[in-house]
C-alpha cells in the first residue's frame, strides 16, 4: 500500500466514524418520531459551542438560558455528552423519583480533583459506592439526632452572635456579614452534631470551604485538557481543595485521638448514647471498610454542607422577612409556641407561618437551583426518548415558579403555602433515592437559627434582592459580603 491509498483509508475510518457519532448524537427523538427543541446538532461545533455556554456562564445560568429559549424539555450537549434540560414539573418528579436515575453526572477527573470522584455521597456518580457510603449518612439522621438538632441549633447560634460587635466594627458603617455569621453558626451546628471535636479558628475553616466549592464549581464538568490552557488556574483551585482536605483531616486524628481518651472535647462532644457519625466511619476505616481518604471525605460534605447552602438559605431568608416586614408575626408565633425557652423540633412543627416564610424564600429565591442525574437505563419523558448514559439537569427553578402552581409565581407571598403544596411541584431538597441526605434535619436546623436570632436582635438590610450581585453557577451563591445591619432587641420576651 502506498502512501496515498494508506490516507484514502483513514480518510474513509474519519468518514464512517464521523457519521456514526452524528447518528448516534441525533437519534434521540420523540416516541412519534419528535427531535427534541434545542440547538441544532453539527459535530463537534455544537458540543464545543455548548459546552463554552455552560463554562462562560456557569451551569444555572447557563440552563435557564436554554430553558427560556426552547421550552420545558431542552436537548443540548456538554462536550460530547447528550444533555437535557427538564423544566416541568411532572417531568422533574418522574426523573427524580426514578430509580434510573440514581447515579449524577460530573467530569470524572474533575471530580477526583475535589474528592468526589466515587466517594462521598453528594457527587458520588458510582452508584455501589454510594449507596455503601450514604448508609453512614442516614444512620447518622436518626430520630434522636434531629431531636437534638433544635437545642444544638440555638446554643451555637447564642456562641456566634457574640461575635456580632467585632463583625460590626470591622465594617465602618456598622453593618454585618450575616452570610459569614451564618457560615460560622452552621459550621458549629455540624460540628456539635457530627464530629464532636473543638475547632480552634471556625473563620479560617469557612474561608476554606469557599475556596473548596469555588473549585468545586470549576472542577464540575470543566475537561481536564483545558489545564494546558490557564494551568495557574488548575494549581490554584487544586491547593484550595487541598488545604480545606488538610484542616479535616486534622479534625478527623483530633477525634480519633478522643475517641482513644488522649484528648478530651467535653463542651462539643457527643453525648453518649447517641450514634457518632465521625466515630462510626474511623472504626469503619479500621475494619477495612472505608479507605482514610473516604472517611474524610464523609467528614468534609457534612461538615461543608451547612456553610455552603444553608448559610445563604438563611441569609436569604432574613432578607425577605426584613424586605417584607415579617419580623413581628414571626415573633408573635415564637411567643405562643415557644415562649422563653429554647425551642425544641416539637415546637418548631407547630410553627406554621415561619414554615411558609422559609418554603417562599427557598421558591422564590433558592440556592440550590437544579439538579444533576444520568441515565442508567432508557427512558421516555414528555413524549421523548432519553437514551441510557445521557445527562439530564432538572431546572428547579422553573418548576417552583410554575403558574399553574404558584399564582404570581415571581411575588414572594408566604400565602403560597398556606395550603399543602404536593412535593411534586415543591422539590427544594429534591425527591427519590437521591435526595439530599439532610433533607429531614436542614428546616430544624434552619428555624432554630431563625428563632434564636430574631428573639435576640432586630433586623434591616442594607440591600434589597433586586440589587444583591450573585453567581449562577452550580448553585446561586452572593459575590459579595452579605452585610445586614442587627440590632438588639429592647424587650427579648
Amino acid at each position: 500500500m502506498d502512501l496515498g491509498e494508506g490516507w484514502d483509508v483513514l480518510l474513509l475510518v474519519f468518514l464512517v466514524v464521523f457519521v456514526w457519532y452524528y447518528i448516534r448524537e441525533t437519534w434521540t427523538s420523540g416516541i412519534d418520531g419528535k427531535t427534541p427543541p434545542g440547538p441544532r446538532y453539527i459535530p463537534v461545533l455544537t458540543p464545543v459551542w455548548t459546552l463554552w455556554v455552560f463554562l462562560r456562564d456557569g451551569i444555572w445560568a447557563a440552563t435557564a438560558g436554554y430553558a427560556a429559549k426552547y421550552g420545558g424539555f431542552v436537548r443540548v450537549w456538554l462536550g460530547m455528552e447528550q444533555t437535557f434540560i427538564i423544566s416541568s414539573a411532572s417531568a422533574a418528579a418522574h426523573v427524580l423519583k426514578s430509580s434510573n436515575y440514581r447515579s449524577r453526572f460530573g467530569n470524572p477527573s474533575g471530580l477526583a480533583h475535589i474528592g468526589m470522584h466515587r466517594s462521598g455521597v453528594i457527587f458520588n456518580n458510582d452508584v455501589r459506592s454510594w449507596k455503601a457510603i450514604r448508609f453512614f449518612f442516614v444512620k447518622a439522621l436518626y430520630k434522636e439526632v434531629l431531636d437534638r438538632a433544635a437545642g444544638v441549633s440555638a446554643i451555637a447560634t447564642r456562641r456566634q452572635l457574640a461575635n456580632i460587635r467585632d463583625m460590626a466594627s470591622s465594617n465602618p458603617d456598622g453593618a454585618v456579614d450575616v452570610v459569614t455569621l451564618m457560615r460560622r453558626i452552621t459550621l458549629e451546628i455540624g460540628n456539635r452534631l457530627f464530629l464532636g471535636v473543638n475547632i480552634e479558628n471556625d473563620l479560617e475553616v469557612v474561608d476554606k470551604i469557599n475556596g473548596y466549592f469555588a473549585a468545586w464549581e470549576f472542577f464540575m464538568i470543566r475537561p481536564t485538557a483545558l489545564q494546558l490552557i490557564h494551568p495557574s488556574l488548575y494549581r490554584r483551585h487544586k491547593t484550595a481543595v487541598r488545604a480545606l482536605q488538610d484542616v479535616v483531616g486534622k479534625l478527623v486524628d483530633k477525634k480519633r485521638a478522643c475517641m482513644n481518651g488522649d484528648e478530651a472535647e467535653e463542651e462539643f462532644s457527643i453525648p453518649k448514647g447517641e450514634h457518632d457519625f465521625a466515630a462510626a466511619l474511623i472504626q469503619a476505616q479500621e475494619s477495612g471498610q472505608l479507605s482514610a481518604s473516604c472517611v474524610r471525605q464523609c467528614v468534609t460534605e457534612m461538615l461543608v454542607a451547612g456553610p455552603d447552602t444553608m448559610s445563604v438559605n438563611i441569609y436569604f431568608i432574613l432578607l425577605h422577612i426584613a424586605e417584607h416586614g415579617l419580623e413581628e408575626g414571626i415573633l408573635r408565633e415564637i411567643r405562643e409556641v415557644v415562649g422563653d425557652r429554647d425551642p425544641t423540633r416539637e415546637d418548631l412543627n407547630k410553627m406554621a407561618f415561619l414554615d411558609h416564610v422559609i418554603n417562599e424564600s427557598m421558591r422564590t429565591r433558592p440556592v440550590v437551583t437544579l439538579v444533576m442525574r444520568r441515565a442508567e437505563e432508557e427512558d421516555h419523558v414528555d413524549g421523548y426518548v432519553i437514551p441510557k448514559g445521557a445527562n439530564v439537569i432538572v431546572n428547579l427553578v422553573a418548576v417552583h415558579q410554575d403558574p399553574r402552581h404558584f399564582p404570581e409565581p415571581e411575588k414572594f407571598d408566604p400565602e403560597h403555602f398556606k395550603e399543602k403544596v404536593p412535593a411534586t411541584q415543591f422539590m427544594p431538597f429534591g425527591l427519590g433515592p437521591r435526595s439530599c441526605v439532610g433533607r429531614t434535619i436542614a428546616p430544624v436546623q434552619m428555624k432554630a437559627v431563625l428563632v434564636t436570632l430574631l428573639r435576640m436582635y432586630q433586623l434591616r438590610p442594607s440591600r434589597d434582592h433586586k440589587s444583591l450581585d450573585v453567581s449562577r453557577n452550580l448553585s446561586e451563591h452572593p459575590t459579595e459580603p452579605g452585610y445586614m445591619f442587627l440590632y438588639p432587641r429592647v424587650d427579648n420576651s
